[in-house]
């Protein structure tokens, strides 16, 4: 089974949930210059290469979820979340990923089902935001 990302949920609001995430380690890969649809794929790759053994230990690592992206124009990061007690992550062996510890963080987190193409995520995306403002909260 595919290990979830730890959190506890805060407080459940009127379309999200305010979720408290455990410090995790991340490796990252940042896209740039690519269409939103095809961003995701194009960061995805050295990630799955390394945690299938692309990395300088040769070090197998298991998948976990959720696979996190951000999107700011025409910049992506695509990142994945090490297994829960990952203390050491090996040196990536491409120069485009990178490994970063993040700390705990307080996160709004909205649900939807269907359609993960831009249209949808900017639709969510407002929803979000609207929700968000609607209770004085900020990002």
């Amino acid at each position: 089974m595919t290990e979830i990302q730890r959190y506890r949920v805060v407080d459940v609001r009127d379309g999200y949930e305010l979720r408290e995430y455990a410090p995790c380690t991340v490796i990252d890969v940042e896209v740039v210059g690519k269409r939103f649809d095809k961003a995701g794929n194009a960061g995805f790759r050295p990630l799955l290469r390394y945690i299938s053994g692309g990395n300088a230990a040769s070090q197998r690592i298991a998948m976990t979820a959720p696979v996190l992206q951000y999107h700011a124009q025409d910049v992506h990061v695509v990142s994945f979340v090490l297994p829960d007690g990952t203390t050491s992550a090996p040196s990536p062996a491409e120069s485009a990923v990178h490994v970063r510890e993040v700390p705990a963080e307080l996160v709004a987190v909205r649900r939807y089902a269907g359609s993960t193409g831009e249209a949808a995520y900017l639709r969510e995306l407002a929803r979000l935001r609207a929700a968000l403002a609607r209770d004085g909260l900020h990002e």
